[in-house]
C-alpha cells in the first residue's frame, strides 16, 4: 500500500463540530497542538519579518510584482512588530501588516508612482497571508523581542477539516486557551480549508525558534519537536482508530520524536558522505591531471590551433596531443577504485536524499504485530505511515523484525564500507589496494560507537497482548540479540478483571497481557526500558529520545487508554491517563542499563506523583487506588458493584490489601464512593482486588529496587545503631580509662608535692636555713 495513502480519506465527517483558533485568546501552550491524535491542529512559529517575505515569495510566484515591497521590509517589519507589543494586537496577518503599512507610508511620503508601486506590491502580499490567524504569546514573541530584538515569533494554528475526528477533546484540553468550537457548516469547512492551505504554503518553525522552545518549560520537549510539520506529521490522518484514541496519540508522538531525533543524524552522514565525495574527486582529478602535457606546451599549442580557438572538446583535443604525454600512462588500478568508491558514495546519496520516491531514506522501519494496533492502523488501503511498514499476520512479529533489520543492515554496513574505504584511498592510500579485502567481512559488531549513532532502527509495534502475552518469548530473544530494535507496546492495563479485550482485531486470543512486562525487559540488564505516558509529555519525550538513542535495543512500554473499548468520555482521555499513574495502576519508570552501579541505580521512577509513598491521595487525604481509577472505566462496571446488606465480613480496601493472602480469601473487600452527595459503598470483585494487590506489590517492588522505599532500611538502620552505640561506649570506656590513670598520677603528684612542703615549712620552723639543717 502506498505510503501515506490515509491522507486522502476524510476522517472529519464524523464530528458536527470544528476547533477554531482563538488567537487573542492564545496563551502558547502545547496542547494547542500536541492535544488531537490525528494531527489536525498545526503549529507555525515565525518572526514578522520571516512572515513578510515569505509572502512576498507566494506573491512572486503568484505572478505579481512584489519584490517592489523589499526596500521598506525593514520599517514594515519594526512597525508591526512595535503594533504586536501594544495591549491589543491584531489577530490576523491582514490586520497586522495593514496598520503597519499605512504607518509607513505615512512616515516616507513617498511620490505618487512610488507609492502606486508599493500598495500593488503590498495588496498582492496580503491576498497571500492576509487570512492567517496569528497570536502574540510572552513564550514565542514578547520575551524574545525584548532580549533580542527581531527574534519574537507570531504563534499561528491552522485546523485541518478533513482529518479532525475528536474536536471536543482539543476544545475541552484548551477551552479559554486559544481554542473554542464552532459548528461545521460549509462555511466554516472552506475557511478552515483556506488557512490550512496557507499553512502548507509557508516555512517550516525554525529550527533556531525550536531549540529556544526546547529550553522553555512552558512548551517542553514534546511541543518544541511537534513545531516542526516534518514531526507533527510523521503519521497521517485518516486511518480507522476511534475518536479520541490513546493508543493512536502515543504513538504519533513516539514517531515524531523518532523523526525529531534521526533527522540530524540522516543530516550528519549526508554531510560526510559529501565530504568524502569531495575528496576523492579532487583525487581523481590529481591522478588525470598528471598525464597532461604540460612538458610540451608546442604539442598541445598545435593540437589547439588544428581544432580552434572556439569551445573545444576534450576527447578531440586528447586525440591530437597524444604524442605530448610524458609517460603514456595513469594508474588504471588506482583510478578504477577511486571511481568505483566515488560512484558507490553518490548512489548512496542519492538514496540517502532523494531515493525512488523523491523523498530519502525514511528515519526508521515499522512492524506491525497483529493485534489491536493493526486492526486500526493495517486497514486497506488506508496507510498512515511515512516509513516502510510490514504487517505481520502470523504471530511471528519478532523473527520479522529481526529479519528485516538483518536484511536492511547489510545495505547500512556496504554503506559504512565505502566510507571507510575512501577514508583509506584518501588519508593511507598505501593500504588501499587490499582495505576492500578486510573489509569484506564487516557486521554489527565492528561497527564504531559513531557509526552505530547513525543507523536508523526498526520499531516493532504491538499492544499488550501481541506482545506482552503470546510474543513475550520473541521480545526477550530480541532484547539478547543486542540488537537495536525497539518494541513500542500501547498497553490496555485491563488485567484479568477486563474481560471485554479478550479478542484482538485480527484473532482470538485469551485475554493474558502482561503488566509486568517493563520488569520483565528490564531483568534481562540489555534493554533500555521505559514506561511512560501521554499525560506525562517531558518524561514522555525525554526516555522515547533516551530509547532512541541507546545503542542497543528498546522497550518503549505505553498506556493506550481507548474511550470506546474502556468506556469513558473522549474528553476525558489525558485525565484517565494521569489518574493511572497517580492510582499506581500505571507507574513510570525509566530503566538505563548502561549506567553504572548495582541494578537499582539503573531505575528511576523519581517522575512518580509521590514516590516514596504507597499511594497518593485526594485532597480529603483518601487514598488513590487502582479501584478508583477502573471506577472511572464502564469496562470494569461487573467489579464494581453496590454492596448488599447482607455482606459478610466487609472490610475497607485499603485494609484488605494489608491482609495477608490467606485472611483475604474470607474477607469482601469495598470502597466507599460519592454519588450525588450521598455516600454508598461498592463492593469490588475479587478479580480486580487481586488486580488491585498485584499491581501494589508491583509499586512496592519498583520502590524497593530504585531505592525509594526498601525493608532492608530499618534493618541497616539498626545495625549502624548499634555499630555506632558499641563505638560510642568503647569511647567512652578509653577516655574513662585514661582519666582515671591520669587522675591517680596527679594525686601521686600533689601529694609528693604537698609533703614536701610540709617537710620545709617544719624544718624552717626548727630552726634550719631554708628547711635544711
Amino acid at each position: 500500500t502506498p505510503a501515506l495513502s490515509s491522507v486522502f480519506r476524510d476522517a472529519g465527517r464524523t464530528s458536527p463540530s470544528l476547533p477554531l483558533f482563538v488567537p487573542a485568546e492564545c496563551d502558547g501552550s502545547p496542547d494547542l497542538w500536541t492535544t488531537c491524535p490525528d494531527g489536525s491542529v498545526a503549529p507555525l512559529a515565525i518572526t514578522a519579518r520571516a512572515l513578510l517575505e515569505a509572502g512576498i515569495d507566494l506573491a512572486t510566484r503568484a505572478g505579481a510584482q512584489a519584490d517592489a515591497l523589499r526596500p521598506v521590509l525593514g520599517q514594515l517589519t519594526k512597525r508591526a512588530t512595535k503594533l504586536a507589543m501594544g495591549d491589543t494586537p491584531p489577530t490576523t496577518a491582514g490586520d497586522l501588516y495593514a496598520e503597519a503599512f499605512a504607518a509607513v507610508l505615512v512616515k516616507m511620503k513617498a511620490d505618487e508612482t512610488r507609492e502606486a508601486s508599493l500598495r500593488e506590491a503590498f495588496e498582492a502580499v496580503l491576498a497571500q497571508i492576509g487570512e492567517l490567524p496569528i497570536a502574540v504569546t510572552d513564550a514565542f514573541f514578547r520575551e524574545p523581542e525584548r532580549s533580542s530584538p527581531g527574534s519574537g515569533a507570531f504563534l499561528s494554528l491552522a485546523v485541518n477539516p478533513d482529518a479532525c475526528k475528536c474536536p471536543e477533546l482539543i476544545a475541552d484540553r484548551c477551552q479559554g486557551r486559544g481554542m473554542s468550537l464552532i459548528e461545521r457548516t460549509p462555511e466554516t469547512i472552506a475557511q478552515a480549508r483556506r488557512v490550512w492551505s496557507l499553512w502548507q504554503s509557508l516555512p517550516d518553525t525554525s529550527g533556531e525558534i525550536i531549540e529556544r522552545a526546547r529550553k522553555d518549560d512552558r512548551i517542553g520537549a514534546l511541543g518544541a519537536m511537534m513545531l516542526s510539520r516534518h514531526c507533527l506529521h510523521a503519521m497521517a490522518p485518516g486511518d480507522g482508530a476511534e475518536a479520541g484514541s490513546g493508543a493512536k496519540l502515543a504513538l504519533r508522538q513516539v514517531l515524531a520524536i523518532a523523526e525529531f531525533h534521526y533527522q540530524p543524524r540522516t543530516q550528519k552522514l549526508v554531510g560526510l558522505i559529501t565530504t568524502l565525495r569531495s575528496r576523492l574527486s579532487e583525487r581523481i582529478q590529481a591522478q588525470l591531471a598528471s598525464a597532461l602535457p604540460t612538458s610540451d606546451l608546442d604539442a598541445l599549442s598545435a593540437g589547439l590551433e588544428s581544432l580552434g580557438r572556439s569551445d573545444v572538446e576534450l576527447s578531440a583535443l586528447s586525440s591530437k596531443i597524444d604524442s605530448a604525454i610524458v609517460d603514456g600512462t595513469v594508474d588504471g588500478e588506482l583510478l578504477g577504485r577511486l571511481v568505483d568508491v566515488a560512484r558507490g558514495l553518490a548512489d548512496l546519496e542519492w538514496k540517502l536524499t532523494r531515493g525512488s520516491m523523491g523523498l530519502g531514506r525514511a528515519r526508521v522501519g515499522l512492524v506491525l504485530a497483529a493485534g489491536s494496533v493493526a486492526g486500526w492502523a493495517a486497514a486497506f488501503p488506508y496507510n498512515p505511515f511515512l516509513s516502510p511498514t510490514a504487517v505481520d499476520a502470523g504471530n511471528e512479529a519478532g523473527g520479522l523484525t529481526r529479519g528485516l533489520f538483518e536484511g536492511y543492515l547489510r545495505e547500512v554496513i556496504e554503506g559504512f564500507r565505502l566510507m571507510r574505504l575512501a577514508k583509506v584511498e584518501i588519508e593511507r592510500p598505501a593500504e588501499a589496494p587490499h582495505a576492500a579485502a578486510r573489509m569484506a567481512g564487516l557486521t554489527y559488531d565492528d561497527l564504531t560507537a559513531d557509526e552505530r549513532e547513525l543507523v536508523p532502527p526498526i520499531l516493532l509495534i504491538g499492544d499488550g497482548q501481541s506482545l506482552g502475552g503470546r510474543g513475550l518469548s520473541q521480545l526477550v530473544w530480541l532484547f539478547d540479540s543486542g540488537l537495536p530494535i525497539t518494541a513500542v507496546v500501547l498497553n490496555d492495563i485491563g488485567g484479568r478483571a477486563d474481560n471485554s479485550l479478550g479478542l484482538d482485531a485480527m484473532a482470538a486470543y485469551p485475554p493474558t497481557q502482561c503488566n509486568d512486562l517493563s520488569i520483565l525487559a528490564m531483568l534481562t540488564r540489555k534493554a533500555f526500558v521505559t514506561q511512560g505516558s501521554i499525560a506525562y509529555p517531558d518524561h514522555f519525550a525525554q526516555s522515547v529520545e533516551q530509547a532512541l538513542a541507546t545503542a542497543g535495543p528498546a522497550l518503549i512500554h505505553l498506556h493506550a487508554p481507548s474511550p470506546e473499548r474502556h468506556g469513558f468520555d473522549t474528553t476525558r482521555l489525558f485525565a484517565q491517563a494521569a489518574l493511572a499513574v497517580e492510582s499506581r495502576a500505571w507507574p513510570l519508570v525509566t530503566f538505563d542499563p548502561t549506567r553504572p552501579g548495582v541494578f537499582g541505580s539503573c531505575m528511576d521512577i523519581s517522575p512518580n506523583p509521590l514516590p516514596s509513598e504507597q499511594w497518593t491521595s485526594t485532597e480529603e487525604g483518601a487514598p488513590i487506588t487502582p479501584v478508583h481509577w477502573a471506577l472511572t472505566e464502564s469496562r470494569f462496571a461487573e467489579q464494581l458493584r453496590p454492596m448488599p446488606r447482607t455482606t459478610e465480613s466487609p472490610v475497607p480496601l485499603i485494609q484488605y490489601l494489608d491482609l495477608d493472602a490467606d485472611t483475604r480469601a474470607s474477607r469482601s473487600p469495598f470502597i466507599e464512593v460519592d454519588r450525588h452527595g450521598e455516600k454508598i459503598k461498592l463492593t469490588v470483585g475479587d478479580t480486580l482486588a487481586q488486580d488491585t494487590a498485584h499491581r501494589a506489590r508491583l509499586w512496592r517492588t519498583l520502590q524497593e529496587l530504585a531505592g525509594e522505599v526498601t525493608p532492608f532500611t530499618e534493618k541497616v538502620r539498626a545495625e549502624i545503631e548499634q555499630g555506632v552505640a558499641a563505638a560510642h561506649q568503647a569511647e567512652v570506656a578509653a577516655v574513662k580509662s585514661e582519666y582515671e590513670t591520669r587522675l591517680a598520677q596527679l594525686r601521686a603528684e600533689i601529694a609528693a608535692e604537698t609533703t614536701t612542703n610540709i617537710t620545709d615549712r617544719l624544718m624552717t620552723l626548727a630552726g634550719y636555713q631554708g628547711g635544711r639543717a
